[in-house]
């Protein structure tokens, strides 16, 4: 499972395919997704939705040259307003809102 970890961490920004994170693991792709969930408590696709959230925070915080549009293609979404429902879902602030007013982390 690390190099499954260590793969996302790696290609964050681009499509993922399960098959082939499944592949790095040596499982089906029943199986990976099974195991994933139960060992980190999360789909495979909600954490690595998470990590892209969390980079975009991050990016959101410190450059603020970036547009928000910028930074939503850059972290793996493709577009504002898919990016704009995620970021709220999980933060409960708007990406502009949160460049505003950043919370502690």
């Amino acid at each position: 499972m690390r190099r499954v970890l260590v793969a996302i961490e790696a290609h964050l920004h681009h499509p993922l395919a399960m098959e082939e994170l499944a592949r790095r693991a040596d499982y089906s792709t029943w199986h990976f997704q099974r195991v994933f969930a139960a060992l980190l408590d999360e789909p495979v696709a909600g954490y690595v939705r998470r990590r892209r959230l969390t980079e975009a925070g991050h990016r959101l915080r410190s450059d603020l040259e970036s547009r928000v549009l910028d930074i939503a293609l850059a972290v793996g979404f493709e577009s504002h307003e898919a990016f704009t429902r995620a970021f709220q879902r999980e933060s409960g602030h708007t990406p502009s809102g949160f460049r505003r007013h950043p919370q502690p982390d």
